[in-house]
């Protein structure tokens, strides 16, 4: 198995734009669970978490061979 730059590249993209929404959801004056219902369903954050432990298992195969 092999990380793609591409792979890598859509990562960093996902990440920098769920970094950006929370900034965003911090800044505001109160946090309800609507606003973070919203939150999680924009940006895909399974979607996100999922890549990561995808790389992660990649990385780890690649440690034990």
């Amino acid at each position: 198995m092999t990380v793609t730059e591409g792979t890598c590249a859509a990562l960093i993209e996902r990440t920098d734009a769920i970094e950006q929404a929370y900034e965003f959801m911090l800044a505001q004056p109160a946090i309800g669970s609507a606003l973070i219902d919203n939150l999680n369903a924009s940006l895909h954050l399974r979607s996100l978490l999922t890549d990561v432990f995808l790389i992660d298992s990649v990385f780890d195969a690649i440690s034990k061979s």
